[in-house]
């Protein structure tokens, strides 16, 4: 038996397809060999069965060009993909996607993201809030995610903070950051251009307190995978001066991690008026389970191999 797990450069892509490979192959057994999306393909032996595992559209399609080279490949598409899903041998994605569509019968579902699940346990003085940043679903105001960081930075005031950026992070929102938050004593700024995905995660998993921009789907679900709490840090407020911010699935995915108490919510409460703004601070439920989506993806589909 062979498993490759083909990557396309994506950090969040590799991340959700490592996790499953490593759980996957420990349940096996078994070792996966890592090949780029632009290597060629190792030599195959025909007497072994060969397992092609990836997640995004770029790698979609290379499996399924690998199936058409090799017929008896067995080619496993982690997210949906969004063609020719019928001629994947399998598919596993997040729930989220399938809101207004109909599940395939070859794909298998699962909550959030595929994440290391960590027990470790974690550090009461250290908290982290992590940034994303705008998309076509997620609003993005300069002014109310700043005063929610302010918010949280005075009531933490005795705690180590770390605030981190994305590649998403806008300059304009980073900079206001920087020159608000450089010289806290107890504040350090986690810049994605210095700062490497391990040192990153280290901090992640040792942080007892998480915020997070709605945003970062995967950021959420790895949070929710790890000992700690999760919080979801409001990012803007919509015309009708409500309290969401949301739309299409980050609003019901979300909106429904928060409903049950799965993740907390920062979020301003402007009903009084803009002026007399007021921060709040919902907690999650207490002794919340982290998330072991990889693990029961993996025993789910140990009967392929």
């Amino acid at each position: 038996m062979n498993i490759f797990l083909i990557n396309d450069g994506v950090q969040g892509h590799l991340n959700q397809s490592t996790a499953l490979c490593e759980q996957l192959c420990k349940e096996l057994s078994q070792k996966y060999e890592l090949i780029s999306i632009h290597d060629d393909l190792p030599s195959l032996n025909s007497e072994d069965k060969n397992y092609f595992i990836g997640a995004g559209n770029k790698v979609h399609k290379k499996l399924l060009e690998i199936k058409k080279r090799y017929s008896d490949a067995f080619v496993i598409a982690i997210l949906r993909p969004s063609f020719f899903m019928s001629k994947f041998d399998l598919i596993l994605a997040p729930n989220h996607d399938f809101i207004f569509k109909k599940v395939p019968k070859n794909c298998i579902t699962y909550e959030g993201a595929l994440c290391k699940t960590s027990l470790k346990e974690t550090d009461n003085d250290i908290h982290l809030i992590a940034l994303g940043g705008a998309n076509k679903n997620v609003l993005f105001s300069k002014e109310i995610l700043l005063k929610n960081i302010e918010y949280l930075s005075l009531i933490f005031q005795k705690k180590h903070l770390y605030i981190a950026n994305s590649r998403r992070t806008s300059m304009e929102i980073w900079n206001a950051i920087k020159s608000q938050y450089e010289n806290v004593q107890n504040i350090n700024l986690l810049d994605i251009n210095s700062t490497n995905t391990n040192e990153f995660n280290k901090i992640m998993r040792n942080a007892s307190k998480r915020f997070i921009t709605p945003d970062s789907f995967n950021l959420i679900f790895e949070s929710l995978s790890t000992s700690g709490k999760t919080y979801i840090l409001q990012t803007a407020i919509n015309k009708k001066m409500r309290s969401f911010f949301l739309l299409n699935k980050h609003k019901v995915v979300v909106d429904k991690l928060i409903e049950e108490k799965k993740a907390g919510f920062v979020y301003a409460d402007i009903s009084l008026g803009i002026k007399n703004m007021l921060h709040k601070l919902i907690e999650p439920v207490m002794g919340h389970e982290p998330f072991a989506e990889v693990e029961k993806v993996a025993y789910q589909i140990k009967r392929f191999f």
